[in-house]
């Protein structure tokens, strides 16, 4: 239901849980006193995301998750 209540807190808990799937499937290595993986990675902005990556092998794999 968009623009109700719950929708943000519903998508940041989507959110929160595909960043950790991708944080468990690619290493991630310390960068800045942040961690980051070289492969695969995810901005987001409130309910908004992209993610990025090396290969299109790579992205393909992700999709297939």
């Amino acid at each position: 239901m968009q623009g109700g209540i719950i929708s943000p807190d519903t998508g940041k808990h989507a959110l929160d849980g595909m960043s950790d799937l991708l944080a468990t499937k690619n290493k991630r290595v310390p960068r800045k006193n942040e961690k980051y993986s070289p492969m695969v990675n995810m901005v987001r902005y409130a309910d908004d995301f992209i993610v990025t990556g090396r290969t299109k092998e790579t992205l393909e794999e992700i999709k297939l998750c």
